[in-house]
């Protein structure tokens, strides 16, 4: 990261030596621009959205933004929305909260860039689309399932190893399931999540629901190591239930 930020110094004084300021004013501009991490903190609410009326100021002239943890530290992914104008150009963001974070704009079409916790990246905005150029991006880690056969109960529907040490974050944030012919009556159907033989989680679906809760039964994050054995198991009673589609997210330590 100490070469990605390096490289903001020429890119600064670009920016800002070519606003048509005298020099002694546009040196104090780069030197605030580049100097500083223009520090928020994000809370519970899992969002920070930076306005564009008394935030614009901030918006334009900060180079590098930095978040960390409020008092009341978020509880899960982080969403970070920045207005859709004016135009900002190359900045840089830096993650220094304890959770992952999507950083977008208000009007943002194309897919946003994630920022992992404890790292940082730097971006482009265009007047409507946040870009990522540089930095390590987040990568999500999804193993997609599908059983076209009828399923068994009480058996191992999907089972993997893990190839690295992965992270499922609280209720398994990110997944998502469809399944068919789910009896409209009756209980649910579970799915368990193992690692190793032990339950870490669940797939709940409810009478006639296609699609699943997930929630997890340990801590809110839960570290599987390199050739951890993660295993997806069907109960004893599926309630007509044919197949099912699932992607359990994770993502690397």
């Amino acid at each position: 990261m100490t070469a990605i930020f390096s490289s903001l110094t020429t890119i600064g004084t670009t920016q800002v030596t070519g606003s048509g300021t005298s020099s002694n004013d546009a040196d104090a501009e780069m030197i605030e621009a580049l100097a500083s991490l223009r520090p928020e903190t994000v809370s519970s609410t899992n969002v920070l959205t930076v306005d564009n009326v008394s935030d614009t100021w901030r918006w334009t002239r900060n180079m590098t933004w930095r978040i960390t943890d409020a008092a009341s530290a978020p509880s899960g992914a982080i969403t970070i929305t920045f207005p859709d104008a004016p135009e900002r150009g190359i900045f840089g963001f830096v993650n220094d909260c304890t959770q992952d974070a999507t950083i977008t704009t208000s009007g943002q079409v194309l897919e946003a860039p994630i920022v992992s916790r404890g790292d940082g990246a730097v971006l482009a905005h265009d007047g409507t689309n946040i870009h990522r150029l540089a930095g390590t991006p987040s990568e999500s880690l999804r193993a997609h399932v599908t059983t076209l056969d009828k399923l068994v109960t009480a058996t191992t529907v999907a089972m993997w190893v893990a190839d690295r040490a992965i992270v499922f974050d609280a209720d398994f944030a990110g997944s998502g399931s469809w399944a068919k012919n789910v009896a409209s009556t009756g209980t649910s159907v579970t799915f368990s999540v193992a690692v190793n033989g032990s339950t870490i989680g669940n797939m709940t679906f409810g009478a006639g629901a296609s699609t699943a809760t997930f929630s997890t039964v340990v801590a809110s994050t839960y570290t599987v190591a390199v050739n951890e054995r993660i295993e997806v198991v069907s109960p004893g009673n599926l309630q007509s239930m044919d197949n099912i589609a699932f992607t359990i997210k994770a993502r690397p330590t």
